[in-house]
């Protein structure tokens, strides 16, 4: 195939590793790197309609504790395929690769094949992912109408998990010549060889790590729970928390927490490099995740992660290879328990290190990511 000439929408910035986890800056580099020259069409929101959205939904929390879903009305997703076709106006593009808002292009008229690359869905992720919940009914319907109509506009919708993929031909009843399961990577810039990742040896303290942003819904309450009960069994352990503040009902001498630590600054990037060849094992007691990318830069490390049978973890987290899922009711004493059998277990903890960092190889990096999705244009016949 050669070189493609490619539009790249985004309505966030897409050069910010911050947002969305760094999947739009990373992406942007796969695609560089892999498929050929692309334009960076973005930030690009419609400012006064998404001002007035934005407040429709506030007062309506504020006054009726219900969700307006802005992101996905018709009047926001037309709004933003205006600007995306004035900027399209006049160039000669082979494709247009859209991560992160569908809806964007739900309504751009154009003769270029479309990509879109989400990690969820509307329909999956109703009263289940926080600014899915609570919403009017209204604001519901519209919300998975504005998607399916995105979707059927798209020449190939790419999503990391198959619960995401299940949702788009199960309840919009998309063709599946217009979806395909393809894991996203880790998004970091620089990873261990595999002779550090040997090197380093299981001593005997249990370094576990908890990233996340979002304390409770991360789980950071079960994780505490686990270190407790790891130590209880004789397990010299501690827990190193990154991306939020443990509140102090939570404080423990064996927890150490780095707030939120920004991968743009390149001393907070080394830190989270760091904080990762030292651990031991990642855990991560999720109730909400669409995906979970810090697994993918877990396996890059060789670290085995433990965490939540939920949404689609299940893309990134393989059981019984970088890890194991746990039932979603699984009590802080359960993690310790399957943590505590593998830790115990040296042989074990090796070869689980070692599928762990093959697994990253194989699967969960970027460039496998634009390879497979270079065949996938190919194979499909979009470009």
């Amino acid at each position: 195939m050669q070189r493609l000439k490619i539009a790249y929408i985004t309505i966030v910035d897409p050069n910010d590793r911050h947002s969305w986890s760094g999947t739009n800056y990373y992406l942007l580099q796969t695609l560089r790197k892999h498929l050929g020259d692309v334009d960076t069409l973005g930030p690009a929101e419609p400012g006064f309609v998404s001002f007035v959205c934005k407040a429709v939904n506030f007062l309506s929390l504020k006054i009726f504790n219900k969700r307006f879903d802005y992101r996905h009305t018709k009047i926001y997703a037309k709004a933003c395929s205006a600007i995306f076709e004035k900027k399209l106006h006049g160039k000669k593009y082979d494709l247009i690769v859209c991560p992160g808002n569908i809806a964007s292009v739900a309504f751009l008229k154009t003769s270029v094949p479309i990509i879109s690359i989400g990690d969820r869905t509307v329909v999956a992720s109703l009263n289940y992912h926080k600014i899915f919940t609570d919403l009017w009914k209204s604001s519901e319907k519209q919300s998975l109408e504005i998607e399916k109509i995105a979707l059927q506009n798209c020449a190939l919708n790419l999503y990391p998990s198959q619960w995401a993929v299940d949702s788009v031909i199960k309840s919009y009843g998309v063709n599946n010549d217009k979806v395909a399961v393809l894991p996203f990577g880790a998004n970091m810039d620089m990873y261990p060889t595999k002779e550090i990742i040997l090197q380093k040896r299981k001593n005997n303290i249990c370094n576990l790590l908890f990233i996340g942003v979002d304390w409770n819904a991360k789980g950071g309450p079960v994780a505490v729970e686990c270190l407790s009960e790891l130590i209880k069994t004789g397990i010299d352990s501690t827990l190193t928390v990154a991306g939020c503040k443990v509140p102090e009902e939570f404080k423990h001498q064996k927890i150490i927490n780095y707030e939120f630590l920004n991968k743009n600054i390149p001393e907070q990037a080394k830190k989270l490099e760091e904080l990762f060849l030292q651990s031991d094992i990642f855990i991560l007691p999720t109730k909400i995740d669409a995906y979970g990318l810090v697994f993918c830069e877990a396996s890059s490390y060789g670290i085995p992660s433990i965490g939540t049978n939920t949404g689609g973890v299940g893309g990134a987290l393989q059981d019984g290879v970088n890890g194991y899922l746990m039932p979603e009711k699984a009590s802080g004493k359960d993690y310790a328990e399957k943590i505590a059998g593998l830790f115990r277990n040296e042989e074990l903890y090796l070869q689980m290190s070692k599928s762990s960092r093959e697994l990253f190889e194989k699967k969960l990096n970027w460039d496998v990511f634009g390879e497979e999705l270079k065949k996938l244009l190919s194979e499909r016949k979009i470009v």
